[in-house]
């Protein structure tokens, strides 16, 4: 059974109204716009090309976009016996591969992929080539972190000692150190340091993934370090960094008090930051059931460093820091030490 616990799982995407009402106009649907999956309900193998026909030269923005190529694939999924033609097909996947960011979470869908175990279901008769065009894209994407990345700086010991010499990996400790050149971001409204429903869940992971996208960049290659041991102790839950590929490199010693010493494992993993993408992980950090995790970027050196209650960056220099303050201004900490 082919594995594809190595793609992560894309951000969800959902339809918008506005789209619904211009493609149900524009195709002759009935959509009163309380139907559920509007995809599934007006799916017509019959009307595969139509539809595609549409997508090429009805001049959609990404929203209609999106939905009507979602309507193509659930016609094709839910069709009888392998609909469209294989014609059609290459059209269909044509598209898909030139406008993918725009389907990336429909493909991912289609392919019918377990999130938990990343073995394939294959419910749908569509599902083995949407898995294609997955794999695709994640040869495409190593090819082009393998040629960017410099040889040198694929080793994080030898990259933390170029950028960062005689500095801890941890944001409790850099806050110190280069303080000139730290913020500090809140995850929710008012400073509140926990989230307690959905919305406030919704909130938090927007902020996280703002920051995110704009101090590292989406698809932008970085270091994840833990600085703790990742083998789990009896009754421990760690399934939240199982998948990725860490590697020990070094113990960095810490002084809780003079004279009391004591040593914290370094463990980093290559990963490529995409919004929404580290959702897990970053639950468990603002639920205290993680600590002494960040993101190096590989290119800019930025360091993005969530914790339970918000976000500590590492920028590269203290020019842009006026820049943050004033786009994120209403996420900053009300009291005077930013904290």
């Amino acid at each position: 059974m082919s594995d594809f616990s190595h793609i992560m799982v894309p951000p969800e995407r959902h339809p918008t109204a506005a789209a619904r009402a211009s493609l149900s106009a524009r195709l002759g649907f009935e959509d009163h716009g309380d139907i559920q999956d509007w995809e599934r309900h007006f799916a017509d193998a019959e009307r595969i090309e139509e539809f595609l026909v549409t997508y090429v030269l009805g001049k959609l923005n990404e929203d209609e976009k999106y939905l009507l190529m979602d309507l193509i694939l659930a016609s094709a999924a839910l069709a009888d016996n392998g609909v469209p033609s294989e014609e059609t097909w290459r059209e269909i996947e044509s598209w898909l591969i030139d406008d993918f960011p725009i389907h990336h979470y429909s493909i991912w869908y289609w392919a019918d992929i377990d999130e938990e175990t990343g073995h394939p279901d294959n419910s749908f008769q569509i599902s083995r080539r949407m898995q294609g065009l997955l794999q695709r894209d994640f040869a495409r994407r190593e090819a082009v972190r393998l040629k960017d990345v410099k040889p040198h700086e694929r080793d994080f010991t030898t990259f933390w000692n170029s950028h960062f010499p005689d500095l801890k990996p941890a944001c409790f400790a850099l806050r110190e150190s280069l303080r000139e050149r730290w913020i500090r971001f809140h995850a929710l409204p008012d400073s509140k340091r926990y989230a307690q429903n959905e919305d406030e869940w919704s909130i938090l992971f927007d902020r996280h993934n703002q920051l995110g996208e704009h101090v590292l960049g989406e698809g932008a290659k970085c270091w994840l370090v833990v600085c703790r041991d990742i083998d789990p102790l009896p009754n421990e839950d760690n399934s939240h960094l199982d998948r990725f590929d860490f590697i020990h490199c070094f113990n960095m010693t810490m002084e809780e008090l003079p004279g009391l010493e004591y040593e914290l494992p370094v463990n980093v993993a290559e990963v490529i930051w995409r919004s929404g993408g580290f959702n897990d992980l970053i639950r468990e950090i603002a639920m205290s059931r993680e600590a002494s995790i960040m993101f190096v970027s590989q290119g800019t050196h930025t360091i993005f460093g969530p914790y339970d209650g918000g976000i500590d960056l590492i920028l590269p220099g203290r020019d842009a820091l006026p820049l943050f303050r004033l786009k994120y201004h209403e996420w900053l900490p009300g009291n005077p030490a930013g904290l």
